[in-house]
């Protein structure tokens, strides 16, 4: 609904081929397209298709509801190697997972008709052969963006408190590549790997949440030590796009039917402004 209006509006796709962007146009996706809803699959289908076409104007970030997804990945599989709860796999995936615990099962259960072969057939997806799994292998933890002279740092969650300078984000970057191309099985399994190790734990930028209580000259500082001028984030749904004094703005507006539908929104970034657009009321200057 949301790339439906903002071609209606804007006319971002040049009709040349599926999703493809016109030039000058650049697409930023802050993560969690999975769990709590009933589509992510078809989410994620669009968002292949769009990286596909749009290989350097669509950028895709992590969330960590992709992370947890991937570090009970090892769970899932003792699950189906024991063999004995068939008919009742993802209720046991629900309590022995924190993905399946944070609405994950919603996301499994796509994958089949009974839960066995919903459970086999994501954990199969997910690995790293499978296409689901490249995909989300792939995602990056954050995007700096540049729009004339200023830039803008997209991000799931936050800004962790070692990063602290222009250059521990590309240090960070380094890292977290290489911490991506190594298997599991080095780290001690897929939870360690995908949720216990610093670079991605709940101190990372996937889970910190303390831009939305930081006041101006905190924003002001961060900004200033990054060599950034704007933040925009995710991971906590709000009711509406929300503005942090000019600095950082909060997206995620809910949009799960886990939190009611809320109307799908973006954040715009053009030459006369910043604005929120929402699919129904259209746009909003914020700043």
């Amino acid at each position: 609904a949301l790339l439906k209006k903002l071609a209606e509006q804007y006319d971002i796709f040049n009709g040349d081929g599926p999703l493809k962007l016109r030039d000058g146009i650049e697409l930023v996706f802050t993560g969690d397209y999975i769990d709590r809803g009933d589509n992510s699959r078809g989410i994620i289908k669009d968002l292949m298709l769009l990286i596909k076409h749009n290989p350097t104007q669509v950028h895709q970030l992590f969330g960590n509801h992709e992370l947890l997804a991937l570090a009970d990945l090892d769970i899932a599989r003792d699950i189906l190697h024991f063999g004995s709860m068939e008919e009742n796999c993802l209720d046991a995936y629900k309590l022995q997972s924190i993905h399946g615990y944070n609405g994950g099962t919603a996301f499994v259960s796509e994958f089949g008709n009974n839960q066995y072969l919903a459970l086999q057939h994501f954990s199969e997806e997910l690995s790293r052969n499978g296409l689901i799994g490249q995909w989300m292998r792939n995602l990056k933890p954050f995007y700096v963006a540049h729009m004339d002279e200023k830039k803008i740092l997209f991000v799931h969650g936050g800004i962790p408190k070692d990063i602290t300078s222009k250059e521990s984000l590309e240090s960070y970057v380094e890292r977290f590549n290489i911490h991506m191309n190594w298997g599991t099985s080095g780290y001690g399994g897929s939870r360690k790997k995908y949720l216990d190790h610093p670079l991605v734990n709940g101190h990372s930028f996937f889970w910190d949440r303390q831009i939305p209580s930081m006041e101006e000259d905190e924003l002001q500082k961060i900004t200033e030590k990054l060599d950034i001028d704007y933040i925009v984030i995710g991971h906590t749904p709000q009711h509406k796009i929300i503005n942090y004094f000019d600095k950082a703005f909060n997206i995620d507006v809910g949009m799960s039917p886990a939190y009611g539908k809320r109307e799908p929104a973006a954040i715009l970034f053009k030459q006369n402004g910043i604005f929120a657009f929402y699919v129904n009321q259209g746009e909003k200057q914020l700043a």
